[in-house]
């Protein structure tokens, strides 16, 4: 049911980003999606994502929060995909020298959707967090 109209509901309507789609994650590792009430695939998560969703994904067994855990291997697909072809062994030798990932991820077309610029967190944060987690499992 909608709030009757007034200045102030109309002013934070408009502000508030969209509430993260959150999906469960259970010990057997399927996926809940707690919005259709159904089990879903990570290519339904990855749709979600292209058309401009927030994701959460939360461990139900812990209750944790495990979304980078469980959105990175479409990272990975991602970058494996923008490897192909003749520069990509260059590439990825030129990444793993520089400990950058940033020149392996391919540019985001030029319209971003509204869901992606209001995320708390940009994609920048999550690579250079994802960089960090590199390096350190290198230093082992």
């Amino acid at each position: 049911m909608r709030e009757p109209y007034n200045e102030s509901s109309s002013e934070r309507s408009t502000a508030e980003p969209p509430a993260p789609r959150e999906v469960r994650r259970y010990p057997n590792r399927r996926l809940y999606d707690s919005r259709s009430r159904s089990y879903v695939t990570i290519a339904q998560i990855r749709s979600w994502i292209e058309a401009g969703e927030i994701v959460r994904v939360i461990d139900l067994a812990t209750n944790e929060d495990v979304t980078v855990t469980t959105l990175t291997p479409l990272l990975v697909a991602l970058i494996e995909r923008g490897l192909q072809g003749p520069d990509g062994v260059a590439a990825l030798n030129a990444a793993i020298r520089q400990r950058s990932l940033a020149e392996l991820v391919p540019k985001p077309p030029d319209v971003t959707p509204p869901a992606v610029t209001s995320a708390p967190r940009s994609l920048q944060e999550r690579l250079e967090e994802l960089e960090l987690r590199v390096a350190r499992l290198e230093q082992r």
